[in-house]
């Protein structure tokens, strides 16, 4: 199995998939920050993990591989711009039958709490949606998933999960089949 993760970072979610895909299988980490990258081969390494590699670029423009079975990304769609067209290329690069597969917060609107109340956190919000607005950040991106993978031409063919809270996050997951290319193997449960 071959997948590729962008906005890897410092691997998380690469090196899950290393391990999923097995020795057979490869992972191909895509990432803007190199810095970032050399942290995640140093992780990789630190392993064991032969089947994963990390390369810097954009994946709006990246020379890619057409035979992924699988694309995914965390937490990456409220850094990028151009998110459609994104999608829509990622998508061609999936194999038939194969998948795509998004997380990204369903909570950054959402201003954090504490009991007793922290003046300091209401700083740091205040601080950290000034910063939002400033670099266009969309602060709705989990939210708009299903929307994105309709706007791209793909939303016959979505699967919609809710994750609930984990430390206090809340996401939403879209997974994919490929339209038009949907295998005919049983999903794994």
């Amino acid at each position: 199995m071959s997948v590729i993760d962008v906005g890897s970072g410092a691997g998380d979610v690469s090196l899950i998939l290393a391990d999923l895909v097995g020795p057979e299988g490869k992972v191909l980490g895509i990432d803007v920050n190199a810095q970032l990258l050399e942290t995640a081969r140093a992780r990789a390494g630190a392993l064991g993990l032969e089947n994963v590699t990390f390369t810097p670029g954009d994946a709006t423009t990246i020379d890619l591989e057409n035979n992924f079975d699988a694309a995914v990304g965390r937490c990456v769609r409220f850094f990028i711009k151009g998110r459609v067209t994104l999608l829509r290329r990622l998508a061609s690069h999936v194999r038939p039958g194969g998948v795509v597969a998004f997380q990204e917060p369903g909570n950054a609107t959402l201003q954090p709490s504490s009991l007793p109340p922290s003046q300091l956190l209401d700083q740091i919000w205040t601080w950290i949606t000034a910063l939002y607005a400033q670099t266009d950040r969309d602060l709705y991106a989990g939210l708009r998933l299903f929307t994105l993978f309709k706007d791209a031409g793909l939303g016959g063919l979505v699967k919609l999960a809710w994750l609930g809270h984990r430390r206090g996050a809340c996401a939403h997951v879209h997974r994919l089949r490929v339209r038009s290319r949907v295998s005919q193997r049983p999903q794994r449960h």
